[in-house]
């Protein structure tokens, strides 16, 4: 007779991808600076995750096509997600996308170490670089590889959360924890789809995990450029925009 086994929960899968996913790019970005001239000056990096449909890819296309003068370098999972108005695309080639004003979009399919570093050897520098996460990435394991790489700073994490998503299972809850747990930024989006009182109930328990964090309420993840790219020093929690 079979002797049965207790099955992991998936949470516990998830922390081990997390763990060897992270080992690998650690590596990655060891060997690829011994290849390479180390990065000159300070590379700043914005790192911005969030489950699959939380608004994170809007975020992007909005902090990509804003008029804030910045030049800025954003490593996306598939470019064409992010629905670049065509009237604002330059050039495009099997990599790279370059927008008319000085932004620049790269694969991720390269790796993080391997994208940070293309980016710093790039002979326009950049004025920071935008990493989107994706749906069950780990961000502090992304920030961890990033930081890796000389010269980098990670100056923000932007947790994108749905408001109307249901994070209530074992395994959501966990997925969500490790989310917000390296936030600098967290935007509850969405709240337009809720009533006050629950808006207010799920803003409590964000805060509760990203004590650290500020906390925006967001509709579109309309939020100015500046709060993400001028740095988020203070430990205060902004409600509904307002300080």
């Amino acid at each position: 007779m079979l002797e049965s086994r207790p099955v992991a929960p998936p949470s516990d899968y998830v922390r081990a991808f997390d763990t060897l996913d992270t080992l690998v790019g650690l590596l990655e970005a060891a060997s690829r600076q011994v290849e390479r001239a180390p990065v000159s000056g300070r590379l700043s990096v914005v790192i911005v995750t969030g489950f699959l449909g939380a608004g994170k890819t809007t975020l992007m296309r909005h902090l990509l096509s804003a008029k804030h003068g910045l030049k800025i370098a954003a490593m996306v999972n598939d470019f064409a997600a992010l629905n670049i108005d065509a009237a604002l695309i330059a050039d495009v080639n099997a990599d790279t996308t370059a927008l008319a004003n000085g932004c620049i979009c790269c694969s991720l399919s390269g790796g993080v170490a391997r994208g940070l570093l293309a980016i710093a050897e790039r002979p326009e520098p950049v004025d920071a670089v935008l990493i989107e996460a994706s749906g069950v990435a780990d961000p502090g394991g992304i920030a961890h590889v990033a930081s890796a790489v000389a010269g980098v700073s990670i100056d923000a994490v932007v947790t994108v959360v749905d408001a109307a998503a249901n994070t209530e299972s074992e395994h959501a809850a966990y997925l969500l924890q490790r989310q917000l747990a390296p936030a600098s930024l967290v935007l509850l989006n969405k709240t337009d789809l809720m009533g006050r009182a629950e808006a207010d109930a799920l803003a409590q328990r964000l805060a509760a995990l990203a004590p650290q964090a500020l906390l925006l309420r967001t509709v579109g993840c309309a939020v100015p450029p500046a709060l993400i790219f001028d740095g988020l020093h203070s430990p205060q929690h902004v409600e509904d925009g307002k300080r």
